[in-house]
């Protein structure tokens, strides 16, 4: 990720967030976007706060194929998702 600018990191079905959230916390200009269902989403949001990047995260409820992701984005994680294919 770049260290001389804010970036935007997509964590695509997060899930818990781990992943994103540990690549987030490395990185202090990083802003998480987490991709899953609204009902998961809660679970992440707690992590996120619980890890003290809240601040920098933000969701996208829904299915990771039929929803807008948006743009702009930095890297894209997918370590939740590629398992079920």
């Amino acid at each position: 990720l770049p260290a001389d600018r804010e970036s935007r990191i997509l964590d695509i079905s997060s899930s818990h967030g781990t992943f994103g959230i540990a690549v987030a916390r490395r990185n202090p200009r990083a802003w998480l976007v987490g991709l899953d269902w609204e009902a998961v989403l809660g679970v992440t949001l707690e992590n996120a706060r619980a890890a003290g990047i809240g601040d920098r995260f933000s969701t996208i409820a829904g299915d990771a194929f039929t929803v807008d992701l948006g743009a702009g984005y930095d890297l894209a994680l997918v370590p939740n998702f590629l398992h079920h294919f």
